[in-house]
């Protein structure tokens, strides 16, 4: 009996002294530079870790941001997670679609496999604002953002790793991995449905104050 309380104290000490956003902005510059060095080409098999990727050479935005986060310690080796299927633009509103007043259906219209992501690591964060009109504590480096057909990281900076150019291939010359252009990407334009904002030491980083309606990780 000793032995099993101890083992459970030491998971759940483990748990909450982690600072999983400071890890998620160390790996996601290793992840995406991996990419972009081994020019991987966005079409399948798609890697389920990062020991993968030099091997298959094969990405998509889902995989890079699940492998991040595996990396961070927030999501479990070969677990993934990603965008739903998009909405078409021209038929419905996609953001009625997933701007849902139930949060819990809004997220799991926005977000595929969020119980992947282990209990106390992040939580969720109901965006439906582009980049350009979220709060500074919404673009620190290491939030993942969901997009209708696209999932992405932010870099910093006004910066975002995104691997949405389908069919092309990564790496010097050719397609980035680092968007920085505010203005045209899509990674910027279309609208941030939800983000995940990681933890630290068990604590969430959204601030107190906020307006932004959220949920923990763990559902």
């Amino acid at each position: 009996m000793k032995t099993i309380t101890f083992i459970l104290l030491s998971f759940i000490l483990q748990i909450y002294t982690i600072d999983y956003l400071k890890n998620a902005q160390k790996w996601v510059d290793i992840v995406y530079q991996k990419i972009y060095d081994v020019q991987c080409k966005h079409e399948s098999p798609h890697p389920r870790a990062f020991e993968e990727i030099e091997k298959l050479k094969r990405i998509n935005c889902g995989s890079s941001v699940s492998i991040t986060y595996q990396q961070a310690g927030m999501i479990d080796k070969g677990k993934r997670v990603g965008h739903t299927p998009a909405q078409n633009k021209t038929k419905v509103d996609y953001k009625t679609y997933y701007d849902s007043s139930d949060l819990k259906k809004s997220l799991y219209l926005t977000i595929s496999n969020p119980k992947n992501f282990k209990k106390g690591t992040c939580d969720f964060v109901k965006v439906m604002k582009k980049y350009e009109d979220m709060p500074d504590w919404l673009k620190q480096k290491g939030i993942m953002y969901v997009q209708n057909s696209n999932i992405c990281i932010s870099a910093g900076k006004n910066k975002i790793y995104s691997c949405n150019s389908t069919g092309k291939t990564y790496g010097k010359g050719k397609s980035k991995v680092l968007r920085t252009d505010m203005k045209h990407e899509a990674a910027f334009r279309s609208l941030i449905l939800w983000a995940v904002v990681p933890r630290t030491d068990g604590r969430s980083n959204i601030p107190i104050n906020s307006e932004y309606k959220h949920l923990p990780c763990g559902l």
